[in-house]
């Protein structure tokens, strides 16, 4: 009988859950780009999304992406992922860049980055919910940091969206 309460003990699913407590999308160059909505919301009891809008006023013909991931603790921030690569090159060949794709693949269907550059239409995100088991790598409770930037045509416009908040 002790054998049977181990064994569920050691197997019995354990659900973290993500809060997130702000997000904010920012463009230092708006005759460029501007977002009209960038927004997170809850949807039930435990689950939110996040939802943007970008109007694009000029052709994205290059973009390197800069994604960072911060577990925030007490004593030092600790860097989990530091990636820049070339967002052009990621979508033109998205089964070349591993690691990416996998971060990619979570959003990939609620948002309409789904060719190479260039970009000539408004930029969208709708609805956008991460599981922890979605995460490619294992992740702690905790408060963490999410920042991605892009640098839009060699430095025409930054375009930056971050967040904040904890697995539960």
């Amino acid at each position: 009988m002790l054998k049977l309460v181990i064994i569920a003990l050691l197997y019995q699913e354990v659900r973290l859950i993500i809060k997130g407590d702000w997000v904010k999308c920012s463009s230092n160059n708006e005759e460029f780009l501007k977002f009209e909505m960038c927004r997170l919301r809850y949807y039930k009891k435990d689950n939110q999304e996040f939802s943007y809008y970008a109007k694009l006023l000029k052709t994205v013909t290059h973009s390197e992406a800069r994604l960072e991931a911060t577990f925030v603790t007490p004593k030092k921030p600790l860097n989990l992922l530091n990636l820049t690569l070339d967002g052009c090159e990621l979508l033109r060949g998205r089964k070349k860049l591993f690691a990416a794709r996998r971060i990619f693949d979570i959003i990939a269907k609620n948002t309409n980055f789904n060719h190479s550059c260039p970009y000539t239409h408004d930029i969208f995100g709708t609805n956008l919910t991460l599981d922890v088991r979605q995460i490619p790598y294992a992740v702690p409770k905790g408060k963490y940091s999410l920042k991605v930037t892009f640098n839009v045509n060699r430095g025409a416009s930054i375009i930056v969206v971050e967040g904040f908040g904890n697995i539960l």
